[in-house]
């Protein structure tokens, strides 16, 4: 119908054009709620689909399409400046963290960007920083420290230690915090910056629980790490003493926790040459006899030195031995049995002399292990060293 016809018509009444206008003037706020409804329909689909992916499913790259799916469309429901919103950045962003892992890539520099954004929401509407914001923060923290964790601002850290000590918190979760970002800052720093926090971590769980607890011995084993990399070694034994003695008291013998602290003892002695003294913690790692030799693990791993002019255009070399391990954990009877270059044999037989091992017992003796076998991989290419870390060439990886 002409619209201009009708108004202009001599015929039509003045009644009917008022209806006329009432009439189009509601056509327009219909066909919006027709497209919001439509809009919250597809809406909740998506975001059911969603939903059924992160209860059900293990598929993490499908539940990040998903995810990006709601994201996209929520802006058609809630502003940008809502609650709502924030939260479904925040899932987002903590998908992408997760499939990121703790490495710098796509993923984690889209969950620091959705992090970001998401703050900067629930800052604007003033949500209160409580435990929730500190655990979430901390998500936020971590990711920052992924992208760039030699240079990462320590605004982050600061941030989250001022919230903490706004809230009044216990020590026991203050302690718990200081511990974290230990952890976090251990992986890039660990002289530095891991030390301050870890020394916090070790005087609240102190204050909360006193000398013998569990949560105070693992503060000093990461502590008697720090030492350990500083070549501090008279420090680091007095934490790791203090940690054994700890687990000891609340552990049975069959846990890791002893069984790891004696292994960074026998480490600790052996590289400053007290052979004798690393034996007492080489015993405490015995294991019980089986055919499985895989289990007869080395505690100590000797420096070895590359051969001279090994051409660099073979990438890597393997050297395979076969011996006996004696009831002290030290080693005998070396043979090469599989070799790529005999120039590697000498120094492989030399540089496992040195090696301490798990020693086996059996009816409750320490016995002799024989045929045990280790392979020495040597890499001479560079491109084939962990990144990250100052390597020398002739770096070798044990089997």
């Amino acid at each position: 119908m002409n619209i201009n016809i009708l108004f202009n018509s001599p015929l039509l009444g003045i009644k009917m054009i008022i209806r006329l206008i009432i009439f189009l003037c509601l056509l327009a706020p219909l066909s919006a709620q027709a497209d919001e409804a439509s809009d919250v329909a597809a809406f909740n689909t998506v975001y059911g689909e969603y939903l059924d992916l992160v209860n059900t499913s293990k598929d993490l790259d499908a539940a990040i399409i998903s995810a990006e799916k709601v994201y996209k469309l929520a802006p058609r429901i809630y502003s940008k400046k809502s609650f709502e919103y924030a939260v479904i950045t925040y899932n987002l962003a903590n998908l992408h963290d997760e499939k990121g892992s703790i490495f710098e890539n796509e993923n984690e520099k889209r969950a620091l960007k959705l992090y970001r954004d998401y703050f900067k929401i629930i800052d604007k509407l003033k949500i209160p920083q409580d435990l929730d914001y500190i655990d979430k923060y901390f998500a936020y923290t971590t990711t920052a420290h992924n992208i760039d964790s030699d240079n990462v601002s320590k605004r982050h850290e600061k941030k989250l230690i001022k919230i903490a000590k706004n809230l009044n918190l216990a020590d026991e979760t203050k302690a718990a915090l200081n511990f974290k970002l230990g952890k976090l800052k251990i992986r890039s720093q660990p002289s530095k910056n891991a030390a301050k926090y870890f020394n916090s971590a070790h005087k609240l769980y102190l204050s909360a629980h006193g000398p013998d607890h569990l949560k105070v011995a693992d503060a000093l084993f990461w502590l008697g790490i720090i030492q350990t990399s500083k070549e501090n070694d008279e420090n680091a034994n007095k934490y790791y003493l203090e940690t054994l003695r700890i687990y000891e008291l609340n552990l049975k013998d069959d846990t890791d926790l002893p069984i790891s602290t004696h292994v960074f003892l026998v480490n600790l002695y052996e590289t400053v040459g007290k052979t004798e003294e690393a034996t007492k913690h080489v015993l405490a790692t015995a294991v019980p006899d089986s055919d499985d030799t895989r289990y007869i693990r080395p505690l100590y791993q000797a420096p070895l030195v590359m051969p001279k002019d090994i051409p660099n255009e073979i990438e890597s070399y393997k050297v395979v031995l076969n011996f006996t391990v004696d009831k002290a954990g030290h080693t005998k009877n070396i043979i090469v049995t599989e070799t790529d270059d005999v120039l590697f044999n000498e120094n492989s037989i030399a540089s496992l002399k040195k090696f301490r091992f798990t020693p086996t017992i059996k009816n409750d003796q320490l016995i002799e292990k024989n045929d045990v076998s280790l392979t020495m991989n040597y890499y001479t290419l560079s491109r084939y060293l962990p990144p990250r870390r100052l390597f020398d060439p002739s770096s070798v990886w044990f089997q």
